[in-house]
């Protein structure tokens, strides 16, 4: 998916709370969080939460 949209393009999602059926909220934000600690702190950034701030016109750092 990095290669095709780029961090720019993805955001970090979940089912939550259907995801509880099989696994913790937390474990899978760990699980995130090594999958994306391969990248850039820029790629990671942007994935984790600038690419939802700017898509949903969010106040960056939770401002309105």
């Amino acid at each position: 998916m990095l290669e095709a949209f780029g961090p720019n393009r993805l955001m970090v999602g979940s089912d939550w709370p259907v995801c509880l059926l099989a696994t913790t909220y937390s474990r899978w934000f760990e699980v995130v969080h090594t999958l994306v600690g391969q990248l850039s702190a820029h790629e990671q950034q942007r994935i984790l939460g600038e690419t939802a701030t700017e898509v949903y016109r969010l106040a960056p750092g939770g401002q309105l």
